[in-house]
C-alpha cells in the first residue's frame, strides 16, 4: 500500500512557500485517514487441469497428482486493504465428475486453531475453515470445510440445498490442509459453453481474532459478491502465469501485519522527516469498520496500541511498555509523540503494535506529525478572524476556505447530503491554537490545538425539528394536508418532514444577525482566568498551512477570559403560527456547555425555547396583558416527546407559566445523560455514566430564574409519553429542592427492571428508554458519577435509576414533589414505586386505563387542561397526601399487569395555617359520587409547627349537603415527623378539617 502526504489542490488553491519567513513548523500525515475505497483489482483467473487419477480425499494433499496443477495464492484481506497474515495455497484438478480442491493454509499457532467436529452445514466460517465459491455469474454455490474436517454447502446463502461433496482436512506442525472433491453435476455443466466463477477465501481464528483472506478480495465485508469473483477454466493453464505472492515493499508509505494474538502491526515509514527533526507532537489515528453503541461487547474493550522498537518479525508476547494515551480532550487519536522522538532519534521503528481494537479498519490508520521544518505545499488559509468573550466562553469566527452550500436557507436533506461528503474528496479541517503569547510561525508549535473544527460549523445543525417544517405549511393558505389526521404521525428528525426542515446559521451576539453561510464557529469554555490569543489554521488531510500566520488568521490583540456560568445566547423570537399554540412570546435560545459539568466534550450546543406569558389575566393572578405579577410566575420545565423538539410548546400546565423546553437531540439521553466514553475511543468498561443532562436542565432553569421574575416555590416538570414521562419523574424527584411538582405521561422508575421485562412487557417496549446503547448493558454494571469528579465507590447506574430503592431510602419527613402519572397499564416494578411513595407518606396521584392513553393528569392554579385539577401545588402552600387506591395497588394484578388508578378526584382548598392551629377543605369527587376513607398525611406546613411525639386533636366538620358524619380524634406524631390523621371519610361537598395540639 503505497500512500504518501501529497494533497491534490488546485493550482489557485496551492501556496507556494515564499522566502519571507521560514516557518518553524511542519505537518506530516502518513497514511489516509479517510475510508476511500481501494481500487479493485481486475478477477483473477484459475486453471483446473485433468487428474490424471481421482486423488485420495484424505486432508493430506501429498499425492504427486497435485504438483500438475498451478498455485493460487490466497493473499490479501476480503476488503483488500492489507495483506494476509498467513499464506494460503490453492490447488484444483478436475475429472469429468468432480473439481478437486486442495489447501495449504500456512500457521505458525497450529495449537491454537479454532475447529471442532460438527454436524454438516454448521456455522464453520466461525472457526477455522477455507471455503470455496463455485458456479456461474447467475448462480454460485458455497462449500466450507473447517480444520477439523467438518463441511457446509449451500446455493448462495441457502443451505437447504445439498451437494454430496467430499472433504477433508488435517493439522501439521506449520500448517493445516484440507482437500475437497465437489460433485460437478450439481453446479453445472462442464462440457458446454458455461462461463464459471470461482471464490477462495480462508478464515483465521487461530492468530486470536478473526479474519478472513480471499484469492480475489471483495473490497467489502461480505464474502457473497458474485461480481468480485475470479474466472474459472476447465484447461491447463499458460506456460507463465503472473506471480500472485505480494512481497513487502521497503519503501512503502504504510505497511500493516497480523501477528499472533493481537489484531496486528502498523508501521510507518518515517523516511519523509528530515534527519534529527524536532518533533513537536504526533497523533496516530485509527478508524473503525462499523459504528456501535454501548450494547455491543467490542464498546467494552480498551484499546490497546504499544510502540515497538524490536523487528517486527519477533514474536510478540507480553506487550513492551505503556499502551499509547488518549490525547485531551478530545479522546479521538492516540498520543504517539514520544514513540515517534525515540524513532527519530535512533531507536528501531518497528511500528505499533495494535494489541486490542475491535473492528480495525487498518488501511485508514495514519499518523500525524508536527515537526521543525518547512512545509512543500500547504492549503489556503483562513480569513477574517474574530474572537470575543461572554459569560465564561470566547465565540471565535472565520472565514472558510469554500462554500459548500451556495444558498442561505438549505433544506435538512440538502445540507446532510453535503455533511455526509465531507471528507470523501478530501479532509478539511480548521485547527483552533491558543496562546498565551501572539501566535506567529514562530511560535505555532508551542501553542495549544485545542480543536479541529469540520467545515459547516456555523450552522445549527442539532436545531432542526419535524415541527418546524410542519408549521410553515400550515401557515400557508395554500396547502393543504390530507389522508392523516394528524400530520405528525411518522414524523422524523431524519425522515418524514425532518427532511423538509429550513436549516439555519448561529447567532452569537443576543438577537443579533445569523452569521455568514462561510463562517466557521468554535465556543471554547474557558477555566482558567487570563489573557489569550487565538488562531485557526487550515489542514487538508493533515498538512496544516503553517506558513501563512498572520493578522488574518491569528488575532494581534488577546482576548480577555473568565470562567463564569455560560450564557445561552438569543437566537430569535419565533414567529407567531397557527394551530397549537398558546398565548405566550417565544424566544429560541442555543447554549454552548463544556465538560466535564454538562458534557463529556468540549463546544457541545444545545437548543431551547422559551415561551413568556403573553396574557396573565387579572383574575389568575396577574395584572393583565403581557405583565407578570410581582411576584413572578411559575416555571414550567417541559421535556418534548421523543422525536418532537424545543420548537413549540407542547402544553401550559399553569396559564401563567414561564415555559423551557429544551432539547435531548442529537443524542438521546433519557433526560438523564450518558457514558463519558460516548463519542471517543475510550472504553465503556472504564469511567462512569454522567447525569450530563439533568445538570444541563438545572443550571438553565436557574438562569432563567434570575432572568425573570418567577416564583421559585412553583417550579415544575412535566413530559408525556415514556421517554419524557420518565426524565420528568427522575428529575423531578432527585431535586425536591427545585421542584414542586412532576406531572408525566407513562413513565419508568426502575430502569433495570423494565428493561429485564421487555419481553413480557410488549405493549410498553415503546416507552421504555433504550439506554443500554447510551449506558453499557445491565449486566455490565456502569457506575454513575453524580459530581463531575465522582469517587471510586460511585453506585451502579442501575442501582442509582431505581426511583422505588431512592423513596425507601429517603427518610419519610423529607419532601418530595407531588407527583401525577397516567398510562394505559403498568406492571409490579411500577406499582412497587407508587406504593413505596404512598407508603412514605409522598403525594400520587396516577389515572390509567387501557383506552384513555397516557395523557397528562394536569394539577394548576390556573390550568384549564382536559382532566386537570384545579389546586395551588406551591412548595410554600400545605399539602394533604392521601392514600386513595392503596388496597387495588396491593391486589393481585389482572393478567399480569395493572391498570389502577389511585387518588384521583380530591380537592382541597382555603389552607389556614396558625402557629396553634391548621384548617383545610377536602373534597371527594371520585368514583360514582360514593365518599372515600382514607389516611390523609399533611406536608409543607411552614407556620403549623408538628413535633415528633407530641398529640394533636383533630375534628372534621362535613359540610352542607355531605352524607358524612362529623369526625375527631387524637393522635401522636412518630418518629418520623408526619402528621397524619387515619381514617377520615368524606364525600363530594366535603367538609371542614382543623387540627389543633393537645
Amino acid at each position: 500500500m503505497k500512500i504518501t502526504r501529497k494533497i491534490a489542490l488546485s493550482g489557485a488553491a496551492v501556496l507556494a512557500l515564499t522566502a519571507a519567513a521560514p516557518a518553524e513548523m511542519a505537518t506530516l500525515r502518513i497514511g489516509s485517514h479517510r475510508k476511500v475505497r481501494r481500487k479493485a483489482a481486475p478477477a483473477p483467473t484459475a486453471y483446473a487441469v485433468r487428474a490424471p487419477k481421482p486423488p485420495t480425499i484424505d486432508g493430506r494433499p501429498d499425492e504427486p497428482a497435485w504438483s500438475a496443477a498451478a498455485v493460487l495464492r490466497i493473499a490479501r484481506t476480503l476488503r483488500g486493504d492489507r495483506r494476509a497474515g498467513e499464506l494460503t495455497d490453492v490447488r484444483l484438478l478436475r475429472d469429468d465428475k468432480h473439481l478437486y480442491v486442495a489447501c495449504r493454509c500456512a500457521e505458525p499457532g497450529t495449537d491454537r486453531i479454532k475447529a471442532r467436529k460438527q454436524s454438516h452445514d454448521g456455522e464453520l466460517w466461525s472457526e477455522d475453515s477455507v471455503e470455496v465459491f463455485l458456479g456461474t455469474p447467475e448462480q454460485y454455490y458455497h462449500f466450507i470445510v473447517n480444520a477439523a474436517g467438518s463441511t457446509y454447502d449451500g446455493r448462495a446463502k441457502d443451505k437447504a440445498w445439498n451437494s454430496g461433496f467430499r472433504a477433508a482436512a488435517a493439522i501439521g506442525k506449520k500448517a493445516w490442509t484440507a482437500e475437497m472433491a465437489i460433485p460437478l453435476a450439481k453446479v453445472g455443466d462442464v462440457t458446454g459453453e458455461t462461463r464459471w466463477v470461482a471464490a477462495f477465501n480462508r478464515n483465521r481464528h487461530a492468530g486470536g481474532g478473526w479474519e478472513e483472506f480471499a484469492w480475489s478480495p471483495t473490497y467489502e465485508g461480505d464474502s457473497h459478491v458474485p461480481g468480485r469473483f475470479g474466472k474459472l477454466k476447465f484447461e491447463p493453464p499458460p506456460k507463465k502465469l503472473p506471480d500472485e505472492g505480494e512481497a513487502e515493499d521497503p519503501a512503502e508509505a504504510v505497511t500493516i501485519k497480523s501477528v499472533e494474538a493481537a489484531a496486528g502491526v502498523v508501521r510507518f515509514n518515517l523516511s519523509e522527516l528530515p534527519r534529527d527533526a524536532r518533533i513537536h507532537r504526533a497523533d496516530l489515528l485509527i478508524r473503525r469498520t462499523k459504528t456501535f453503541d454501548a450494547r455491543d461487547p467490542a464498546a467494552g474493550v480498551d484499546i490497546a496500541i504499544y510502540p515497538l522498537f524490536a523487528p517486527a518479525g519477533q514474536r510478540v508476547g507480553k506487550p513492551p511498555g505503556k499502551p499509547l494515551a488518549l490525547r485531551r480532550p478530545w479522546f479521538d487519536r492516540f498520543d504517539a509523540t514520544d514513540a515517534v522522538r525515540a524513532w527519530v532519534g535512533g531507536k528501531l521503528n518497528a511500528g505499533f503494535l495494535v494489541k486490542t481494537l475491535p473492528y480495525w479498519h487498518a488501511e485508514s490508520t495514519c499518523l500525524e506529525i508536527a515537526y521543525e521544518g518547512r512545509p512543500e505545499e500547504v492549503p489556503p488559509q483562513v480569513r477574517g478572524l474574530q474572537a470575543f468573550h461572554r459569560g465564561g466562553q470566547t465565540f471565535i469566527t472565520w472565514q472558510e476556505i469554500e462554500d459548500l452550500i451556495g444558498a442561505d436557507e438549505p433544506r435538512w436533506a440538502g445540507l446532510r447530503r453535503v455533511l455526509a461528503d465531507l471528507d470523501k474528496r478530501r479532509e478539511v479541517r480548521y485547527c483552533v491554537y491558543r496562546h498565551r503569547k501572539r501566535i506567529t510561525p514562530a511560535t505555532l508549535a508551542d501553542a495549544e490545538c485545542i480543536a479541529r473544527v469540520k467545515p459547516l460549523s456555523g450552522w445549527n445543525v442539532n436545531g432542526r425539528s419535524v415541527e418546524k417544517p410542519i408549521d410553515e405549511l400550515l401557515a400557508n393558505e395554500y396547502a393543504l394536508i390530507h389522508g392523516q389526521w394528524d400530520p405528525f404521525v411518522g414524523a422524523d428528525p431524519d425522515g418524514k418532514w425532518g427532511v423538509k426542515c429550513k436549516m439555519e446559521r448561529f447567532v452569537i451576539g443576543d438577537a443579533g444577525e445569523m452569521l455568514p453561510r462561510t463562517t466557521g464557529l468554535y465556543v471554547h469554555t474557558t477555566q482558567e482566568k487570563g489573557r489569550f490569543y487565538y488562531a485557526v489554521i487550515t489542514a487538508i488531510d493533515g498538512v496544516e498551512n503553517t506558513t501563512a500566520v498572520d493578522d488574518k488568521c491569528s488575532l494581534a490583540e488577546p482576548v480577555a477570559e473568565a470562567p463564569a456560568d455560560p450564557r445561552p445566547v438569543l437566537q430569535k423570537e419565533f414567529p407567531p403560527r397557527p394551530h397549537w399554540n398558546y398565548p405566550e412570546r417565544r424566544y429560541h435560545y442555543v447554549r454552548w456547555v463544556a465538560a466535564p459539568d454538562h458534557g463529556n466534550l468540549p463546544s457541545h450546543y444545545y437548543n431551547w425555547s422559551v415561551g413568556v406569558p403573553d396574557v396573565v389575566p387579572a383574575d389568575r393572578g396577574g395584572r393583565g396583558r403581557g405583565e407578570m405579577p410581582a411576584d413572578g410566575v411559575p416555571v414550567e420545565l417541559s421535556l418534548h416527546r421523543d422525536h418532537y423538539s424545543y420548537w413549540r410548546t407542547q402544553y401550559r400546565v399553569e396559564l401563567n407559566s414561564l415555559v423551557l423546553t429544551p432539547h435531548d437531540f442529537p443524542l438521546r439521553t433519557a433526560w438523564y445523560g450518558y457514558h463519558e466514553a460516548q463519542g471517543t475511543l475510550k472504553s465503556f468498561r472504564r469511567g462512569f455514566v454522567h447525569n450530563y443532562t439533568q445538570r444541563r436542565l438545572l443550571s438553565f432553569v436557574q438562569w432563567a430564574r434570575a432572568k425573570w421574575p418567577v416564583d421559585g416555590s412553583r417550579v415544575f416538570v412535566t413530559g408525556q409519553r415514556g421517554t419524557p414521562g420518565t426524565g420528568a419523574l427522575h428529575l423531578g424527584l432527585r431535586h425536591p429542592e427545585v421542584f414542586s411538582a412532576v406531572q408525566a405521561g407513562f413513565a419508568v422508575a426502575d430502569f433495570k427492571a423494565a428493561i429485564q421485562k421487555w419481553p413480557q412487557w410488549r405493549r410498553m417496549k415503546r416507552y421504555i428508554p433504550d439506554v443500554e446503547r447510551i449506558w453499557g448493558p445491565v449486566d455490565a454494571d456502569c457506575k454513575t458519577a453524580l459530581s463531575p469528579e465522582p469517587p471510586a465507590d460511585a453506585p451502579s447506574v442501575w442501582d442509582h435509576m431505581n426511583l422505588t430503592a431512592m423513596v425507601r431510602r429517603r427518610p419519610a419527613a423529607k419532601d418530595l414533589p407531588l407527583v401525577t402519572i397516567s398510562g394505559r397499564i403498568y406492571y409490579q416494578p411500577t406499582r412497587d414505586f407508587f406504593l413505596a411513595m404512598m407508603e412514605q407518606g409522598h403525594f400520587i396521584a396516577g389515572s390509567f386505563s387501557v383506552w384513555g392513553g397516557p395523557k397528562l393528569v394536569p394539577m394548576s392554579l390556573t390550568g384549564n387542561l382536559a382532566r386537570g385539577f384545579t389546586q395551588d401545588i406551591g412548595r410554600n402552600v400545605p399539602l394533604p397526601v392521601f392514600r386513595v387506591g392503596i388496597a387495588g395497588l396491593r391486589a393481585e394484578p389482572r393478567k399480569g399487569r395493572y391498570d389502577v388508578s389511585f387518588n384521583l378526584g380530591l380537592h382541597w382548598s382555603d389552607p389556614l395555617e396558625e402557629p396553634g392551629r391548621f384548617e383545610i377543605t377536602l373534597r371527594y369527587t371520585g368514583y360514582r359520587g360514593r365518599p372515600t376513607t382514607t389516611a390523609v398525611t399533611f406536608r409543607r406546613l411552614r407556620r403549623f409547627k408538628v413535633a415528633s411525639g407530641r398529640s394533636y386533636a383533630w375534628r372534621f366538620t362535613p359540610a352542607e349537603g355531605s352524607k358524612t358524619e362529623p369526625q375527631s380524634g387524637e393522635i401522636t406524631v412518630g418518629d418520623d415527623g408526619l402528621l397524619t390523621v387515619p381514617g377520615l371519610t368524606f364525600d363530594g361537598p366535603g367538609g371542614r378539617l382543623s387540627v389543633t395540639p393537645e
